[in-house]
């Protein structure tokens, strides 16, 4: 973890299979310190961990494109803050 780099945070509704109710969840887009890159969900509820989706750049980038209207920050280098 340490060394990664988020770079786009996405929140959205989903229904959690346990028990069928809307919970928020988090996903972020990560290039990890090894330049691999990742994407992070949380979890249903405040206890379970994040879960890592592995990507390549081309499936981040398709990942950015399709969920564009829900993703809430996007930082690239040599963009505005």
């Amino acid at each position: 973890m340490r060394g990664d780099f988020t770079f786009a945070v996405r929140h959205y509704f989903a229904n959690d299979p346990a028990t069928y109710a809307l919970v928020p969840v988090r996903a972020r887009a990560v290039r990890k310190a090894d330049g691999s890159f990742a994407i992070f969900e949380s979890g249903y509820s405040r206890n379970d961990p994040d879960t890592e989706i592995r990507c390549t750049l081309d499936q981040v980038f398709c990942w950015l494109h399709k969920w564009a209207d829900s993703i809430k920050f996007v930082s690239l280098p040599g963009g505005k803050r």
